[in-house]
């Protein structure tokens, strides 16, 4: 059995970190204006941040499919059999599903979860991952110790500016301006009782 570890962007990672832990790395697409990025490759959170101070509102996509391809075909050349496959939230993004169908069109099993949120969580379950693996940890069981692991792991968001909560739609700009006088900050959870979708958990005066 060979194995690998594989984990996206919304890890927060950078793919030179990533490789650098052993796993391999797809970069969640980024677009702002007439930009697209890969994230962590050619887009560090600094410039991110950047963007959004500019009044940007940046969108994102699912990784490219090309690199998704490129890394299945090296696996069949390398004799890789298993991949556990770490990734945001199925209730925010289709990564996981569109990856595992491609790596299984060639024959590689695929073994991972709905984590149901992302980036801290994220990022300890592929580091985890990646150490069981080199370990000799079978594949199926490293899953299920994340899944064990994450069962009630939870994110929180707490967003500073109400103006980009309402030019994404989840909030009307009059609620935005109403919260930012009145100082109220949203706190956000995305989680399993949220469906690994961006949902409000409570909501408080200042931060």
């Amino acid at each position: 059995m060979n194995v690998r570890v594989m984990t996206d962007s919304g890890s927060g990672l950078t793919k030179a970190q990533a490789e650098a832990l052993g796993m391999d790395y797809l970069p969640l697409q980024v677009t702002a204006g007439d930009s697209t990025y890969l994230d962590g490759i050619d887009l560090t959170t600094d410039r991110l941040y950047d963007m959004l101070e500019a009044g940007d509102m940046p969108s994102t996509s699912l990784p490219p499919l090309g690199i998704v391809e490129e890394l299945a075909e090296k696996y069949e050349e390398e004799g890789v059999t298993d991949v556990v496959l770490i990734t945001l939230s199925n209730g925010l993004s289709s990564t996981n599903s569109t990856v595992t169908a491609a790596l299984k069109s060639h024959d590689i099993n695929v073994h991972t979860l709905d984590l149901y949120t992302t980036l801290g969580v994220e990022w300890y379950s592929a580091q985890a991952a990646a150490q069981l693996a080199a370990a000799g940890v079978a594949p199926q069981e490293i899953v299920t110790r994340i899944a064990e692991a994450i069962e009630d792991s939870k994110g929180f968001l707490i967003p500073e500016d109400l103006d980009h909560l309402a030019k994404g739609g989840r909030l009307t700009p009059m609620a935005a301006k109403l919260g930012g006088l009145l100082k109220i900050r949203p706190i956000l959870e995305v989680s399993k009782a949220s469906e690994g979708k961006v949902d409000v958990w409570d909501k408080v005066r200042t931060t």
